[in-house]
């Protein structure tokens, strides 16, 4: 179950096993020369044992949406616990991702997981 946590994500980046990972996307630039969007970060430390408490950041850099407003860069920080399940998607549930609202594997809202919101918005994710 995700919550709200209290650390910040300066907190995780120090983490000694803070793993981080990039959102990339391919895009044209006004030009039409094509160049690498970062779009977001996430930073997650992984519990000792299988049933620790995760934490999960989510940066989402500042970005122009299609209709020419400026959205600001964000951050966001959840955590899980327990064991037998994806903890990470279960953090991120209700992070937005370039407008995106995160939900869980069984989400009775509909909402999509990182994988499947990464599909929408034709981005991928590298590194841990």
């Amino acid at each position: 179950m995700r919550s709200k946590s209290t650390k910040t994500i300066g907190d995780l980046l120090n983490h000694p096993r803070a793993e981080v990972a990039h959102i990339l996307r391919a895009e044209l630039d006004a030009g039409g020369r094509p160049y690498i969007n970062q779009i977001a970060r996430i930073v997650t430390v992984y519990p000792l044992d299988g049933a620790g408490r995760l934490y999960v950041g989510l940066t989402v850099w500042g970005y122009e949406a299609t209709d020419g407003t400026v959205v600001e860069t964000t951050h966001e920080v959840g955590h899980a616990s327990g064991y037998g399940y994806d903890k990470r998607t279960a953090a991120m549930v209700g992070m937005r991702l370039l407008g995106i609202e995160l939900g869980d594997h069984s989400d009775h809202k509909g909402r999509p997981i990182l994988r499947d919101a990464l599909r929408a918005l034709g981005a991928d994710i590298f590194g841990a």
